[in-house]
């Protein structure tokens, strides 16, 4: 009887801890399947295609992307470089965009400033499409690829009233090292 007992207690918990995890699997499943759906492809920039795009995401956000209003967009997206004044990383700049389904969604410019050092130099995401943690994925990527490259740590800036921004960078691990109250920035880094 106390065998038969074992037995029948045994079977529930077997059918209860599969039941389990074939719903949560699903679940799992299905969550990984929708998060992909929703948020589009990543890929190299190419100019014929996306230039127009990010050109018009700066002309739109340039007070958020630029602290220099001599920036010059175009020059960094035709020579991969950070600026003009900056020769260093001439060639550099891996710049990533986001489509979704055929729709572009932004854009993600980095590159690898020391020999264990990243630098995130822009995300920036359609405002239609904000809300939707595609500039997440984008920010992913560039770390993973930042990662791959030998990168230990990111650097990062943004605007100290951009609040959005810093909500993001926080929420993905991102700590404060500076503060320029003067000029109006914090600076960020992460290990990766």
């Amino acid at each position: 009887m106390i065998q038969s007992q074992r037995t029948s207690i045994f079977k529930l918990f077997l059918i209860t801890a599969c039941s389990f995890a074939i719903t949560g699997g699903g679940y799992y499943i299905y969550t990984r399947y929708a998060q992909s759906a929703a948020q589009g492809n990543i890929s190299d920039y190419q100019g014929a295609r996306d230039k127009a795009e990010v050109l018009a995401l700066f002309k739109e956000n340039f007070y958020w992307l630029s602290a220099n209003p001599e920036y010059d967009p175009e020059y960094m997206l035709d020579n991969r470089a950070p600026s003009k004044d900056n020769m260093r990383y001439f060639g550099q700049i891996q710049i990533k965009v986001l489509h979704d389904q055929d729709a572009f969604v932004g854009f993600v410019a980095y590159y690898k400033k020391t020999a264990d050092e990243g630098f995130l130099n822009f995300v920036c995401v359609k405002p239609e499409m904000r809300g939707k943690r595609y500039a997440e994925q984008l920010i992913r990527y560039a770390e993973n690829d930042l990662r791959r490259m030998g990168a230990r740590r990111i650097k990062l800036l943004t605007r100290t009233i951009n609040h959005r921004a810093r909500a993001l960078y926080t929420r993905m691990g991102y700590s404060v090292t500076s503060i320029d109250e003067i000029g109006g920035f914090i600076y960020f880094s992460k290990m990766i």
